[in-house]
């Protein structure tokens, strides 16, 4: 049984591991009815696949670590992209 106390340490930890990551990305959503926190948005943008899923499965209980992983892949082909396009801007 989990106890409260190491869910804390380990949010804390994938915070932590956040902090050195540049900027947020927005608009980054699941389809319905997965959930999304801004937290799997920067863990895809920081290329956290390990955080992501972790983050991943604690909001959306019940769903598969290769659904978890598709969903991750997603995420950093959509901010791929989204480079790309910045990059053709200029």
């Amino acid at each position: 049984m989990i106890t409260a106390d190491i869910v804390t340490l380990c949010f804390s930890v994938a915070i932590y591991r956040l902090e050195g990551c540049s900027s947020m990305p927005s608009n980054l959503q699941l389809p319905l009815p997965k959930v999304t926190t801004k937290a799997l948005a920067q863990f895809a943008q920081c290329n956290d696949m390990i955080s992501f899923i972790k983050e991943y499965r604690r909001i959306n209980p019940g769903l598969s670590i290769e659904e978890a992983k598709a969903d991750f892949a997603h995420f950093r082909k959509v901010l791929e992209n989204r480079g790309n396009r910045a990059l053709y801007r200029t």
